[in-house]
């Protein structure tokens, strides 16, 4: 799908609507960002970012996001300007209704996880999302992010 602000494009993984097909309580997905511009502006929504492939990107002129990085948090009204570090790029978004829930975000190398109440394992080279509930899961091992909702 064509992002918010038409400078890119998303595909969206999961999506738990809000009353209406335009919000959502949570949305994960991965972008595609193949040029510099500004991110979408979303409105009470909280963000994480995690670039997954390509050399990542420059925030507003100085905040380099590569793929070892943290992951990113920020505000959805953010304004955030994006320059690509020698090409295009992808990562993979969070995003989450402010004072609905919070998220903890990691990426690490590892063969299983243990989900907690509502927690989600995607991982990358596979393009696989997992959504657990108080489960656990074993793939072979593989560089993977982990949501937990709390």
């Amino acid at each position: 799908m064509m992002w918010k602000n038409g400078g890119g494009t998303t595909t969206e993984l999961l999506r738990l609507p809000d009353g209406n097909s335009e919000n959502f309580l949570l949305r994960l997905s991965v972008a595609h960002v193949a040029s510099n511009g500004p991110f979408s502006h979303f409105a009470g929504i909280d963000r994480h970012l995690i670039i997954i492939k390509g050399q990542g990107c420059i925030l507003n002129g100085s905040i380099a996001l590569k793929k070892d990085s943290e992951p990113y948090s920020f505000s959805g009204e953010e304004k955030i300007d994006c320059e690509l570090i020698d090409g295009p790029f992808y990562d993979f978004n969070i995003m989450i209704k402010r004072g609905w829930k919070k998220a903890l975000v990691s990426r690490s190398k590892m063969s299983s996880y243990s989900g907690k109440d509502f927690s989600f394992v995607y991982l990358i080279d596979q393009n696989i999302l997992y959504q657990l509930e108080n489960e656990s899961i074993s793939f072979p091992e593989q560089d993977a992010i982990t949501v937990d909702l709390i």
